[in-house]
């Protein structure tokens, strides 16, 4: 799902963090957000700043949209600069989201897995009865 970031000088800035856009994160910065190494409190401000480029990126991509500004460059500081709260803010959101589905597509998934995998209790239960 793309996030909408507003802003006063560059417009609306569409993001989207997804795994493949997380990977290229991984490979660029070395920092693994899923391995529990290291969580987005530690990350330093370079390296978010590049993850929010790589979610500009993505986001742009999915409106079918061109992302003007290169990784780097004083336009996309300037961006970054002006943007960065919100992209912060709207990231628990956008993590709870990279799948791409809709909140009762991921409902349906969960009733289907939670249906599929048995609890804990139930596992307990069926190891005593062997």
């Amino acid at each position: 799902m793309v996030t909408i970031l507003k802003t006063e000088t560059f417009g609306d800035i569409p993001v989207r963090l997804t795994i493949t856009g997380l990977k290229r994160f991984e490979e660029k910065t070395g920092r693994h957000l899923f391995s529990g190494e290291s969580t987005l409190g530690d990350l330093p401000i370079s390296d978010l700043e590049y993850l929010f480029y790589v979610a500009a990126k993505k986001g742009a991509r999915t409106e079918k949209t061109e992302f003007a500004f290169e990784y780097g460059t004083d336009e996309h500081e300037d961006l970054f600069d002006e943007i960065y709260l919100n992209f912060l803010k709207a990231m628990p959101a956008m993590f709870g989201d990279m799948s791409g589905k809709t909140k009762e597509e991921i409902a349906a998934l969960k009733e289907q897995i939670d249906a599929d995998v048995p609890s804990q209790t139930q596992g307990a239960e069926q190891e005593a009865k062997n």
